[in-house]
């Protein structure tokens, strides 16, 4: 059965690897702040505001979107804190909030297997 996924972290290595593997079967709207060819609507992680409208109508949610080794050093240590854990908490809140009951949240930069 088709689901509706949101997938968060779309210009990325895990969100675009997950994406060409979801593509056929399923409906995607991909999110992520930077522009790339699986993002369909460029959206900080920390814009509730915007992100709340796109979860209408989903189904799931896929959250890949992180700062993650390449950021560490360069980013404070409250950056990682307010993405990585106050961003996805307020994600799977408003997820809760629009009755998507499916929730994939991965949490690694080092993926391995088909991806």
């Amino acid at each position: 059965m088709p689901l509706n996924i949101l997938l968060t972290g779309s210009s990325g290595r895990i969100g675009r690897a997950i994406h060409a593997e979801l593509a056929a079967d399923h409906a995607l709207l991909g999110i992520d702040r930077l522009v790339g060819a699986q993002t369909d609507r460029v959206i900080d992680l920390r814009d509730t505001a915007r992100l709340a409208p796109c979860l209408r109508g989903i189904d799931a949610v896929v959250h890949c979107a992180a700062l993650h080794a390449p950021d560490v050093g360069v980013l404070a240590d409250d950056s990682f804190i307010e993405v990585n854990v106050a961003a996805t908490r307020r994600l799977a809140e408003a997820a809760r909030d629009a009755g998507v009951r499916r929730f994939v949240y991965t949490s690694t930069t080092a993926l391995y297997g088909d991806a």
